[in-house]
C-alpha cells in the first residue's frame, strides 16, 4: 500500500494544452500533484535530450 507522502510513480496530466507560432512551441500541462509535475517535469526534459520531442513536433504528430 502506498502512503500519502509517498509521490506517485507516474504523472497525471488533468489539463494538457499546445500552442505553436513562430519559431516557439508552448507546451501547458496541469498534473494532479507537486510531485507528479515533478515527474513530468523531468521525463519531457529526458524526451528532449533524447531528441524524441522534437521528432515528434517536426512530424506534426503534436497538436493543440
Amino acid at each position: 500500500m502506498t502512503s500519502p507522502t509517498t509521490p506517485p510513480t507516474d504523472a497525471t496530466i488533468q489539463r494538457a494544452g499546445c500552442a505553436m507560432g513562430g519559431n516557439t512551441v508552448t507546451l501547458t500541462l496541469t498534473c494532479t500533484t507537486v510531485p507528479a509535475a515533478r515527474d513530468l517535469f523531468r521525463r519531457l526534459n529526458a524526451a528532449v535530450e533524447r531528441g524524441e520531442l522534437t521528432t515528434l513536433l517536426r512530424a506534426g504528430e503534436v497538436s493543440p
